[in-house]
């Protein structure tokens, strides 16, 4: 059974971060180090900020953190080698 997660404690917030966030392509602060407000939009993970912002029960809580048999995770994680893919709004589509 899949239920939304929210760590219980500091510590274990911690370790989440770690394990998911600190490894994630979709965010570079947590990533690489940075002040937030040395990072473009593109380069901060909306998920991260939100899990602060609302209760686990508000619409607004992100479905990407979850707990399942398997432990917490993020079904939004990007391995940080494999990249955030970019989409290309100047090219047009051959095959459309």
């Amino acid at each position: 059974m899949t239920k939304p997660y929210r760590p219980s404690n500091g510590t274990e917030g911690a370790h989440f971060h770690e394990h998911w966030c600190c490894r994630c392509a979709r965010d570079k602060a947590m990533r690489e180090g940075y002040e937030l407000d040395e990072c473009d939009d593109n380069e901060l993970c909306q998920i991260i900020a939100d899990t602060y912002c609302f209760d686990i029960d508000h619409p607004k809580y992100p479905k990407e953190w979850i707990e399942d048999e398997s432990g917490p995770r993020c079904t939004a994680f990007i391995e940080s080698w494999d990249g955030v893919p970019e989409v290309d709004t100047h090219t047009l589509d051959l095959f459309a």
